[in-house]
């Protein structure tokens, strides 16, 4: 058993460590630059740094620099993504917590990629753009793209344009075209887009009869900001699909000004005539 005057001398030198610690560590907080400014502005006593050191320790361990930050997911702050201010409420110093730019902008990014939705569009033409398009030789190719940027450059949300229908052979690009004006709108105008590959869409509305969600499809094309109905005319159409599925969104579309973007591997007489033969099968059947 240690004599008890052995102990005291260790607890003694502990102490005097932890002691030594301490005010060490105090003085690396009232070091920092903003403590020693906010400290200075605001004339608080010894005793007040004393009792909110614990506040200034925190306040100083944190980042206020995000310029080096990789991103939000990665902050090292207490508030993942979030700038530490001090505030006096005497007689307490409080830490404030205000988004950071960087947290700001992946928002914005996040709500801007929301703009573009789609049903079973490759993920490259999500990504088109705009200038990508400046490379096309073709005159068809280039009068296309003049339309579409006139479309971008004189929407207005009050009497928008009614839009484009864009037609030609398989691989020329018109779903890429779509995805292009879809992301400039959506950068521009902060407008969303519904890209919808029409085969795809036919067929989904065809197995909807059994979960009854088709008014719920239905009503997602008809009340989107911009619509885009890729390969219309490609999918194996029926009489039921034109006019209870298909008109309608249309109808809806032409009473309430909402812009329609049509590609399709027909030119407008053609599908016109594709249509019109669903018509005359109808009537035979």
């Amino acid at each position: 058993m240690k004599p008890i005057q052995q102990t005291l001398r260790s607890l003694g030198r502990q102490n005097a460590d932890f002691q030594q610690r301490t005010n060490e560590l105090h003085q690396q907080v009232l070091a920092h630059p903003d403590v020693r400014a906010f400290i200075e502005e605001h004339r608080l006593t010894q005793k007040q740094i004393d009792r909110n050191m614990m506040t200034f320790y925190e306040y100083a361990t944190q980042e206020t620099n995000c310029e080096h930050c990789r991103d939000a997911a990665h902050c090292k702050n207490v508030v993942k993504g979030y700038i530490p201010h001090l505030a006096f409420i005497p007689p307490r110093v409080e830490i404030r917590y205000d988004k950071c730019p960087q947290a700001k902008r992946e928002l914005q990014e996040r709500e801007l990629r929301s703009l573009v939705q789609s049903i079973s569009i490759p993920n490259d033409i999500l990504q088109a753009s705009m200038a990508d398009l400046n490379e096309l030789d073709e005159a068809t190719k280039r009068r296309a793209v003049h339309f579409a940027v006139d479309f971008v450059d004189s929407y207005n949300p009050t009497s928008p344009p009614a839009g484009l229908y864009i037609h030609g052979p398989f691989g020329t690009g018109k779903t890429y075209l779509l995805g292009a004006i879809a992301n400039e709108m959506k950068r521009r105008h902060q407008v969303g887009s519904l890209l919808v590959y029409v085969p795809e869409f036919v067929r989904q509305c065809k197995q909807s009869l059994r979960d009854d969600s088709l008014n719920q499809k239905v009503k997602a094309l008809q009340e989107a900001d911009v619509l885009m109905l890729d390969d219309l005319g490609a999918e194996s159409m029926s009489s039921w699909i034109r006019d209870d599925v298909l008109a309608p969104i249309l109808q809806y579309r032409l009473m309430h000004k909402r812009p329609l973007f049509i590609s399709s591997n027909f030119s407008y007489s053609e599908l016109k005539h594709h249509f019109l033969i669903l018509s005359a099968v109808s009537m035979k059947n």
